[in-house]
């Protein structure tokens, strides 16, 4: 799967997304980390991205590629980039073609 994390998360599950088998990029690594959240999802969309984020409020309105909310507060500060990681990993196995829509990450996966 093709994953844009955003810049609030660790830069390592970006890292570990890749090692893991999935195409993942962070909006700096794209030249993207200071755009508009409008301009990300409008890359995010042109390139079959799914946007990795912990910022509902400015993604919950987005119908054109597929948005998963996380929450940092979910894992200890000192596994939160692997176990995210790996929250991600299994959500996209259980879930190979996300909606272009929001999509809470499921309680069962964190």
């Amino acid at each position: 799967m093709r994953f844009l994390v955003d810049s609030m998360l660790p830069p390592q599950v970006v890292e570990l997304l890749c090692a893991m088998g999935h195409d993942a990029v962070a909006p700096s690594d794209i030249g993207a980390h200071n755009l508009p959240d409008e301009v990300l999802i409008q890359i995010a969309s042109a390139e079959r991205w799914v946007i990795v984020t912990e910022n509902a409020v400015d993604f919950v309105q987005v119908t054109t590629c597929p948005v998963l909310f996380v929450r940092k507060s979910w894992w200890p500060a000192g596994a939160l980039a692997l176990r995210l990681a790996d929250a991600v990993n299994r959500w996209a196995d259980r879930d190979p073609e996300p909606g272009d829509w929001p999509h809470w990450l499921p309680t069962n996966l964190r």
